[in-house]
């Protein structure tokens, strides 16, 4: 039987936070809603926001319209990369970055991360994601 019994598909406006206690983030109205389509327990989330006031402490984070599966980071963390504007990657070479977003398990959270060539991976801060950055979204991760 292959029916399709769990389909849905809709509009939700995340919420930007900090990991820390410091969060003050807002979004341009006509820039703040993403798309989501679940089947199962995959979900996939697409857009484009754009942010306008900035303040926050600690790795940006964003809500999922649904809560990630369990599991350890990496047997089910959703890993995509997100194309941007306005973004600055300093003190990183710009040529060797790239800004990715990772669910992390259990949580209902994207975590922004910045990959570097030859280095580790880091949490995007307040000196990275600035006012006026566009954030274009397309991730898919595994729900509960």
């Amino acid at each position: 039987d292959n029916a399709l019994d769990d389909y849905e598909e809709g509009l939700y406006n995340p919420t930007l936070s900090g990991s820390s206690s410091t969060t003050d983030l807002s979004m341009y109205s006509n820039d703040d809603t993403l798309s989501y389509i679940k089947i199962g327990t995959q979900c996939w989330v697409y857009g484009r926001i754009r942010l306008n006031n900035v303040n926050f402490a600690g790795g940006l984070r964003m809500t999922l319209p649904f809560a990630a599966a369990s599991g350890t980071e990496a047997s089910n963390a959703g890993q995509s990369a997100v194309a941007t504007h306005g973004v600055e990657f300093s003190p990183y070479s710009s040529t060797q970055c790239g800004l990715w977003i990772e669910t992390y398990p259990g949580t209902s959270y994207g975590v922004f991360v910045i990959n570097r060539d030859d280095d580790g991976w880091t949490t995007a801060g307040s000196s990275q994601i600035k006012q006026n950055s566009y954030l274009a979204i397309q991730h898919l991760y595994k729900t509960t």
